[in-house]
């Protein structure tokens, strides 16, 4: 279990997964409320803690309040969201792609999917944790591909992305073929 130390609101294991250090490049805030990193685009992405003890995931442009894009009571799914963030240009690897297992829409047993007006939510754990979104049908949301991958642990998924197929089982495609995991393996 990942403990939020009062300095930081991100674990130093999560934080150095970014490519440059902290002092240097793309994590520009990292406080124990806020965490956001700078892209090439002159904007940041990241997640603040809110006065509730939520994660709010959001966008900052310059001279504008942030836009959130989803949220959770989960450190864990924080977590796991920061890490992908983190090796995000490692999910791909010259011709072939490697993808969660789980097609697009589908959740693991004990995962459960409400909609109540706009909000669209996922929980586990008898609904004690959760996240949230806006306005987007499932197998589309933001909170549907987060779900696939918060029953996994940061080692887990970073194992899985530096070495696939790795624990999570990441499933290989050359273009839109799935391909089998020894020939991906072999081509790559």
């Amino acid at each position: 279990m990942t403990l939020v130390s009062e300095e930081f609101l991100v674990s130093r294991r999560v934080a150095q997964l970014f490519p440059e250090s902290l002092d240097v490049g793309y994590a520009s805030v990292d406080t124990a409320r806020e965490f956001r990193v700078m892209s090439d685009r002159g904007h940041e992405t990241g997640v603040f803690l809110d006065s509730a003890g939520v994660y709010q995931f959001a966008e900052w442009f310059p001279g504008k309040e942030p836009s959130v894009t989803w949220w959770t009571n989960s450190t864990h799914a924080m977590e796991v969201a920061l890490t992908l963030m983190a090796r995000r240009v490692g999910l791909t690897r010259g011709r072939i792609t490697w993808r969660h297992p789980l097609p697009p829409g589908e959740t693991f047993p004990g995962y459960e999917v409400d909609r109540a007006g706009a909000i669209l939510s996922v929980s586990w754990d008898s609904g004690q944790q959760w996240m949230k979104t806006i306005g987007v049908d499932f197998p589309h949301s933001e909170v549907a591909a987060m779900a696939l991958w918060v029953p996994y642990s940061v080692d887990e998924i970073v194992e899985s992305i530096d070495n696939p197929p790795g624990p999570v089982g990441l499933v290989p495609y050359r273009r839109f073929d799935r391909i089998s995991v020894q020939e991906a393996l072999r081509d790559s």
